[in-house]
């Protein structure tokens, strides 16, 4: 992911959390290190997205078929109930 994409405020969050937990120091010295961060959560959080967005898709597949099948069911029914009048 470009640098340029990810927000400046998010880089020194991300920096002054690593360097609390990493030593202390400016957060522009863990700036580096806070983007790789951001953008490895980034890129699995759009990978998760576009899994959730096959999911979805499959599950409107198998919601055509059903109502497709629902329907041919209810229909022979109906035409099996009309004959028996």
């Amino acid at each position: 992911m470009p640098e340029s994409v990810i927000p400046d405020a998010a880089v020194k969050a991300a920096a002054e959390v690593y360097a609390s937990h990493h030593g202390a120091g400016n957060w522009q010295d863990h700036a580096g290190p806070a983007r790789e961060i951001i953008a490895a959560f980034l890129a699995h959080v759009e990978g998760e997205a576009a899994d959730l967005q096959h999911r979805v898709q499959d599950l409107r597949a198998f919601e055509r078929e059903y109502r497709s099948r629902l329907d041919a069911y209810l229909e022979g029914q109906l035409k099996d109930l009309r004959g028996h009048q």
